[in-house]
Protein backbone atom coordinates (compact mmCIF):
# COMPACT_ATOMS: atom_id res chain seq x y z
CA UNK A 1 0.00 0.00 0.00
CA UNK A 2 2.85 2.40 0.81
CA UNK A 3 4.38 1.78 -2.62
CA UNK A 4 1.08 2.63 -4.30
CA UNK A 5 0.89 5.86 -2.27
CA UNK A 6 4.46 6.74 -3.25
CA UNK A 7 3.62 6.33 -6.94
CA UNK A 8 0.36 8.25 -6.61
CA UNK A 9 1.82 11.31 -4.87
CA UNK A 10 4.67 11.67 -7.42
CA UNK A 11 7.47 12.47 -4.95
CA UNK A 12 10.72 14.25 -5.76
CA UNK A 13 12.57 11.66 -3.66
CA UNK A 14 11.43 8.11 -2.88
CA UNK A 15 13.20 6.23 -0.05
CA UNK A 16 12.42 2.55 -0.58
CA UNK A 17 13.32 0.22 2.29
CA UNK A 18 13.13 -3.31 0.83
CA UNK A 19 9.65 -2.85 -0.70
CA UNK A 20 9.76 -6.21 -2.52
CA UNK A 21 10.52 -8.41 0.50
CA UNK A 22 6.87 -9.14 1.31
CA UNK A 23 5.81 -10.29 -2.16
CA UNK A 24 6.51 -13.42 -4.21
CA UNK A 25 9.12 -13.31 -7.02
CA UNK A 26 6.59 -12.86 -9.85
CA UNK A 27 4.87 -9.91 -8.17
CA UNK A 28 8.24 -8.44 -7.15
CA UNK A 29 9.42 -8.52 -10.76
CA UNK A 30 6.25 -6.78 -11.93
CA UNK A 31 6.50 -4.11 -9.22
CA UNK A 32 10.12 -3.47 -10.10
CA UNK A 33 9.42 -3.18 -13.82
CA UNK A 34 6.26 -1.08 -13.51
CA UNK A 35 6.95 1.09 -10.47
CA UNK A 36 10.52 1.06 -9.15
CA UNK A 37 12.89 0.34 -12.02
CA UNK A 38 14.42 2.65 -14.61
CA UNK A 39 11.27 2.47 -16.76
CA UNK A 40 8.78 2.46 -13.87
CA UNK A 41 6.30 5.07 -12.72
CA UNK A 42 8.64 6.70 -10.23
CA UNK A 43 11.35 7.14 -12.86
CA UNK A 44 8.83 8.53 -15.35
CA UNK A 45 7.85 11.32 -12.95
CA UNK A 46 11.52 12.11 -12.33
CA UNK A 47 11.69 10.90 -8.73
CA UNK A 48 15.11 10.26 -7.25
CA UNK A 49 14.85 6.68 -5.98
CA UNK A 50 16.95 5.23 -3.16
CA UNK A 51 16.40 1.47 -2.97
CA UNK A 52 17.61 -0.58 -0.01
CA UNK A 53 17.22 -4.30 -0.67
CA UNK A 54 18.75 -7.73 -0.18
CA UNK A 55 17.44 -8.90 -3.54
CA UNK A 56 20.50 -8.64 -5.76
CA UNK A 57 18.71 -9.84 -8.89
CA UNK A 58 17.40 -6.30 -9.42
CA UNK A 59 20.75 -4.52 -9.12
CA UNK A 60 21.96 -5.09 -12.71
CA UNK A 61 18.76 -3.46 -13.99
CA UNK A 62 18.75 -0.63 -11.44
CA UNK A 63 21.37 1.60 -13.09
CA UNK A 64 23.11 4.54 -11.47
CA UNK A 65 24.91 4.41 -8.15
CA UNK A 66 24.94 1.27 -6.08
CA UNK A 67 26.17 0.51 -2.60
CA UNK A 68 27.70 -2.40 -0.77
CA UNK A 69 27.02 -4.14 2.49
CA UNK A 70 29.16 -3.73 5.57
CA UNK A 71 28.88 0.06 5.67
CA UNK A 72 31.12 0.62 2.65
CA UNK A 73 29.67 2.69 -0.15
CA UNK A 74 30.71 2.10 -3.68
CA UNK A 75 29.77 1.70 -7.28
CA UNK A 76 29.06 -1.62 -8.91
CA UNK A 77 26.88 -3.45 -6.41
CA UNK A 78 28.06 -6.70 -5.01
CA UNK A 79 28.23 -7.16 -1.33
CA UNK A 80 30.45 -7.91 1.55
Amino acid sequence: MALARACYCRPHVALLDDPLSAVDPRVGRQLFERALGPRGLLAEVGATRLLVTHQRQYLPRWGGERGRGGGRGGRGGGGA
